[in-house]
């Protein structure tokens, strides 16, 4: 893990560690997930990841290990996870997956009657925070949530 401008930069390697996956399964998210899948690489260039990037792959992770969503249903989701992450509502526990359309709404009162599936972020916001080493609330975290670059 490094820092440049004060802003953390996470390898592969940081990733794969922090959320206990082999490198083929985060090549595989890579690969096929939004925004990651549309974003431009250069050759030869180790993709570099920030804290918010690794709280995506921990849901992602949960998701599919917790929940039992294959990768289909995960691309289905993936665009509105990343967005919900980098938005206002950034920090809610509870959320709401539309499979559908591939909405991800915050857990509320005044929720339309759907389909979809109710997941408690929590576990991922902790693990995070405990990889970063963050003293404080983990639903508090500075993630520096940027667009990719």
């Amino acid at each position: 893990m490094t820092t440049k401008s004060s802003r953390i930069q996470l390898t592969t390697k940081d990733v794969c560690y922090a959320i206990n996956v082999p490198r083929h399964v985060l090549r595989r998210w890579v690969l096929n997930l939004s925004p990651f899948s549309e974003a431009d690489t250069r050759a030869r260039s180790a993709r570099r990841f920030d804290a918010g990037d690794l709280l995506f792959f921990a849901v992602v992770h949960q998701l599919e290990t917790e929940y039992g969503l294959c990768l289909d249903g995960l691309q289905r989701i993936s665009k509105g996870i990343m967005s919900f992450l980098k938005g206002p509502h950034a920090m809610v526990r509870f959320v709401f997956l539309d499979l559908e359309s591939g909405q991800v709404d915050p857990l509320g009162d005044r929720m339309s009657p759907r389909a979809g599936l109710v997941v408690d972020l929590d576990p991922a916001y902790r693990l995070v925070a405990h990889y970063l080493g963050w003293p404080g609330d983990s639903r508090q975290l500075p993630l520096n949530l940027i667009g990719l670059g």
